[in-house]
């Protein structure tokens, strides 16, 4: 329990301290706010919990009447004040309990009530439109006096529709009580019931069941009305029946709790469990604990049980306030820690069709999507739920599996051109392993690469925040609102004028600044200090813009420094309290509505909310200073620009961040000592210096400490770093001069780079190199003499002097098709000479259709060339090639047919050759080349097994431009 002279003690002590991080946002629909407070009466009305009275930081007494609810549209959790036409009355540790829509208060503690006195009665009836608080004439039965004022006593209302109250202690805490009296709410008549032997009890619970009993659990007892008191052992419970009038105790099993009182007891929505909350151990201050555990009592069974509730518990308390606002959602609110005044709203959400499962609600989503689970899982669904997930993942195969069956061969193309232009990419002249080497490191690399990556990714998304102080020299700086607080000065009608607060402000340039003083209105808004010496009265020192302090320059500024003067009673012991507000974030603008500044003011109307509830319970510290009486004291001041990153996307890119501005003040301030000039003059009281720490501007950046920027530069390095150990280890490999733009064009774009290749790269006629061999002779299937020369033995000496020009030329052709081959696997890619050969063969593609328009009157001479071409040198053997993978001096694997051009006995004509190449590469349109006046085929610009050529033998007359299709 509490003792009433805890409270005062809290007071003396300052400790107003306060629970600022609630479990669950409440929004107040209030104008002012509302205030902590502890021992209130509670009740259940229409889905909402209501308190009434209860003690506060500034007063034992209140009387408050307060409503706390869910809003089920947004999950938001509504305080609002009922209004009512007339004050009710003031009090504290009153019960209270509803009849339809009749509310009684049973009052325990308040102003002016004896210890003798008969508890008051109040009604307050919900159904009478602006009804007020109207005080009960009870009548007595069977006794001469009612039941005395208490408080820690409980007011039940039992099934049979009569309240029962029971216990408590008296006011003074010297006197504990165990009479128990009914009161009747139709006919407001007392009866005192008590029984010999019941036992005293105080801050215990009540709790009625539909079968009449009342169920009374923990709290405090004693043997006599004086003697020590001790706790209730929870694991008996006390039940009187109000049908029998008879009282049993009930022992109870199950889970251990803990002996307590000033806890709350809440009756389930099944009308069978007591769910048991808060409360405290009784002990001395220094000894207390105090409780936010949650237990069950089953009254079927009589056991405890513990439930495992998820998320995060609320904070420990007692004389708090709880119930149940539907069948799955507790509230609680109120209450009290030692010298902490709770502020903030929880909300159990029990759902009793999982198991049960229970939740303590962090934000409004939790409430609107019901439990949230740590994992998923299919216990909550139902059948049909999981058929038809089955259902869908059968249908998804199914769809899967149908398309890759349609696609089947675009499927394999594309694997063909990973394993042949992607991944295994061996060159000529290497042995596998090294290639089998380079690609288990290549995977390796990629691997770490990808780890870094997601590391660096990580750190990017969960990046910490740095702030960059940048400072500007200036010659003038703004200057900050100021209130000044007098605390403990009498300011009612009767006080003197003279003896009333009063400021003055001057500059030390003799600039009079009075005029942006403003005494603020003490009726809209009053402050608390834990001081409390009496009455408050302050003064708004609120500027405009263009007034700023210089660095002495007379030109600039209206002065260096600001003189305030206090004005007041010097024989009051009174404090001063100083509180500095940036320019353009000064609540009192707005609440008071100030004119003397033309700033605009950057505050939310949350922001101004939480500012006036920390006003009323003391909770400011940041930039407040307490000056005494007859005193001079100094204060410096530096105004600075934060700039806060905004919750936005783009602000993890690092580039052009979107920040917030807001204006702070960081202060120093050196209170002065007693001075006797000051006290020598009755009407002033003190002084008080204000002046800049520096005359700059300040700005305080806020940065991530990693951004995707930061992270860029680290992965390109990295991954610059592993491309210099695969060429290390492995060697380099020339790059495409070539990039996406090209590769990818299509259309119109296309065709230009094409165009363009070959108008800038064909006008020398000549078969393009590194595609096209250099003669015929190279192709590995072709057989050439230079088989029988290795058949023979025969091999060229370049040094030898005695070799003929047919030799010398041949060993040219040689060297040369050899240095085509190195730079073709080591030193070029030649991606760039394969589309020039490209563009080249379409061009000759597109100059035949002309022809093919006139094909039926195209007749075809003894050399198979058409009939009308002169020819321009003799007949000669061509080989039609298909190119495959490169391999040794004749640069790729070929499959050809020899073709001899005038040759009658010849057993391979133009059909057969088109029927053995539709057996070794796709058909393609057969050609003529005008240029060599020999037929050849187009080709297919890429296959993964590699390209087709035709080519044409060295020295062919290339004079002859045209190509001619049939």
């Amino acid at each position: 329990m509490l003792p009433i002279n805890q409270w005062f003690l809290c007071h003396l002590l300052s400790c107003f301290l306060g629970n600022v991080l609630a479990s669950y946002e409440a929004m107040s629909q209030s104008e002012s706010p509302i205030k902590d407070r502890f021992a209130a009466a509670t009740f259940i009305y229409n889905n909402a919990l209501y308190t009434y009275g209860g003690t506060t930081r500034d007063s034992l007494y209140s009387n408050d009447f307060l409503c706390t609810s869910i809003n089920p549209n947004n999950g938001h959790i509504v305080k609002e004040v009922v209004p009512l036409p007339l004050p009710g009355p003031s009090c504290t540790y009153s019960q209270a309990v509803v009849v339809k829509d009749t509310v009684y208060l049973f009052v325990g503690s308040g102003p002016g009530l004896q210890s003798n006195d008969t508890i008051p009665i109040y009604t307050y009836d919900f159904a009478i439109k602006n009804d007020v608080w109207k005080r009960v004439n009870t009548t007595l039965v069977g006794a001469t006096s009612g039941p005395p004022v208490r408080r820690d006593f409980t007011a039940t209302l039992a099934s049979n529709g009569i309240v029962y109250t029971y216990g408590g202690s008296d006011l003074s805490l010297s006197t504990n009580l165990n009479d128990i009296w009914s009161f009747d709410p139709v006919t407001y008549r007392y009866a005192n019931i008590t029984q010999p032997g019941q036992a005293y009890m105080a801050a215990h619970t009540a709790t009625a069941l539909l079968d009449g009993s009342i169920v009374f659990v923990t709290g405090s007892t004693s043997d006599n009305s004086t003697s020590t008191s001790n706790l209730l052992d929870p694991a008996f419970a006390t039940v009187y029946n109000v049908y029998s009038n008879q009282w049993t105790v009930k022992s109870i099993g199950g889970a251990q709790v803990n002996a307590r009182a000033s806890a709350s007891a809440v009756l389930a929505p099944d009308n069978s469990s007591i769910y048991l909350l808060t409360g405290n151990n009784a002990a001395i201050d220094w000894e207390l604990e105090v409780f936010n555990d949650v237990f069950i009592l089953d009254t079927v069974q009589w056991s405890w049980s513990k439930p495992d509730i998820q998320g995060t518990d609320f904070p420990r308390r007692y004389y708090g306030s709880a119930g149940f606002i539907d069948d799955n959602h507790l509230l609680v609110i109120n209450g009290a820690t030692g010298n902490i005044y709770n502020h903030d709203v929880n909300v159990l959400r029990v759902d009793a069709n999982i198991n049960p499962s229970f939740l303590w609600l962090s934000t409004p989503a939790e409430y609107l999507t019901g439990l949230r689970t740590d994992t998923d899982s299919l216990s909550g669904l139902s059948p049909g739920a999981i058929a038809g997930i089955v259902i869908g993942i059968v249908i998804f195969v199914a769809a899967l599996l149908i398309i890759a069956w349609r696609a089947w061969d675009a499927i394999v193309s594309f694997i063909v051109h990973l394993h042949y232009n992607v991944l295994w990419k061996p060159r000529s002249g290497e042995p596998l392993w090294t290639e089998t080497c380079r690609l288990i490191s290549r995977f390796t690399l990629l691997v770490l690469f990808l780890a870094f990556f997601s590391f660096n990714l990580w750190q990017v998304l969960s990046s910490a925040k740095a702030t960059l102080t940048l400072t500007a020299s200036a010659t003038v700086v703004p200057v900050p609102d100021i209130r000044f607080c007098f605390d403990g000065w009498p300011n009612g009608p009767e006080v003197d004028f003279l003896n009333l607060t009063n400021l003055g402000c001057r500059t030390d340039l003799g600039y009079n600044c009075r005029d942006f003083v403003t005494l603020l209105n003490a009726s809209i808004h009053q402050p608390v200090f834990s001081d409390q010496l009496g009455d408050v009265d302050c003064f708004l020192f609120s500027p405009p813009r263009w007034f700023q302090l210089s660095d002495g320059n007379l030109q600039e500024g209206n002065g260096t420094l600001l003189q305030f003067t206090f004005y007041g009673n010097a024989n009051v012991q009174g404090a001063i309290h100083v509180t500095v507000y940036p320019p353009g974030m000064d609540p009192n603008v707005v609440l008071y509505n100030i004119t003397t500044t033309n700033i605009p003011q950057a505050l939310t109307s949350q922001q101004i909310k939480k500012w006036l509830s920390n006003e009323l319970n003391n909770k400011q510290t940041e930039n407040i200073y307490d000056l005494s009486p007859s005193t001079y004291g100094s204060l410096s001041y530096q105004i600075q620009d934060h700039q806060y990153l905004q919750d936005n996307g783009w602000n993890q890119v690092g580039f052009l961040p979107i920040l917030n501005h807001t204006a702070e003040v960081t202060t120093l301030f050196r209170p002065g000592v007693t001075n006797p000039m000051v006290q020598a003059n009755s009407y002033m009281i003190g002084r008080l210096a204000v002046f800049p720490n520096d005359y700059a501007l300040v700005t305080l950046r806020e940065q991530k400490v990693f951004s995707l920027l930061n992270a860029l530069g680290f992965v390109g390095g990295v991954f610059s770093l592993f491309v210099a150990v695969q060429a290390w280890l492995f060697g380099f490999r020339p790059n495409s001069p070539w990039g996406v733009v090209h590769r990818w064009s299509v259309g119109t774009l296309k065709r230009s780079i094409k165009q363009r290749l070959r108008n800038q790269f064909d006008s020398l006629r000549t078969p393009i190199p590194l595609v096209n061999p250099v003669h015929h002779r190279f192709s590995a299937l072709s057989p050439t003499d230079r088989k029988q020369r290795e058949e023979a033995g025969v091999v060229l000496d370049p040094m030898r002097d005695d070799i003929d020009q047919d030799n010398r030329l041949d060993l040219m052709e040689r060297r040369m098709q050899l240095m085509e081959l190195l730079f073709k696997s080591y030193y070029i890619n030649d991606e760039i000479f394969k589309e020039l050969d490209s563009a080249v063969k379409q061009k000759q593609n597109n100059d035949l259709l002309p022809l093919l328009g006139r094909s039926r009157d195209i007749s075809m001479d003894s050399s198979g060339l058409p009939s009308g071409l002169p020819p321009r040198i003799p007949p000669m053997g061509l080989v039609l090639s298909t190119q495959g993978p490169s391999n040794g001096l004749g640069a790729s694997h070929h499959s050809s047919v020899n073709v001899i051009a005038g040759d009658t006995n010849t057993d391979t004509d133009t059909s057969s050759i088109m029927r053995q190449r539709r057996l070794s590469s796709p058909i393609l349109p057969m050609e003529f080349n005008a240029r060599a006046h020999l037929p050849h085929f187009a080709e297919a610009p890429s296959y993964p097994s590699g390209r087709s050529s035709l080519e044409a033998p060295a020295g062919s007359d290339q004079s002859l431009l045209g190509n001619h299709r049939v």
